[in-house]
């Protein structure tokens, strides 16, 4: 797929984020935050269960936009940039995803490389945004990618992304 700037896809891939997932996340990263693990912390905080580990929520909206993006040509992340959380994610929330494409210019050391800016967006219930971010990339120029990329009409995208 050539990126070309403003571009927009929408993912394919689709997440319920379930208690077992989550439970996993936050004891491989050794994250104890009574809000993630304990129901009754989280409900004397005013939220009806427990709130979803931001960095599993980030990491699911990077991991999904691979297939469509950089799963051929990507030589390396260069950054992740401006993170926002809009509002938290529960167990049980059904999670979708959005990437548009921000900027794309030839590498200045090696011109058969791009760098590429994404913005991600995190959706629950297909069109609450809870999360987006920016992510900068080195890829090789012209890589093919997954050929039937959902490119989106400007009048689909929910208006809370606008």
């Amino acid at each position: 797929m050539k990126f070309v700037t403003g571009m927009e896809i929408r993912h394919r891939f689709t997440k319920t984020v379930n208690e077992g997932d989550h439970s996993l996340f936050c004891s491989l990263t050794w994250n104890p935050q009574p809000l993630h693990i304990n129901v009754e912390k989280a409900r004397e905080s005013g939220f009806s269960g427990v709130l979803v580990n931001g960095m599993y929520t980030l990491s699911l909206t990077l991991g999904v936009s691979v297939y469509d993006l950089t799963m051929e040509g990507l030589i390396g992340n260069l950054s992740i940039d401006d993170v926002h959380y809009h509002a938290p994610v529960q167990i049980g929330d059904t999670l979708n995803f959005m990437t548009r494409i921000l900027h794309v210019r030839s590498s200045r050391s090696r011109p058969d490389w791009e760098v590429v800016t994404f913005q991600h967006f995190c959706f629950r219930n297909k069109d609450e945004l809870v999360l987006d971010c920016h992510r900068t990339t080195l890829m090789q120029s012209g890589c093919d990618q997954a050929e039937d990329e959902t490119v989106l009409d400007p009048d689909v995208i929910p208006a809370t992304v606008s």
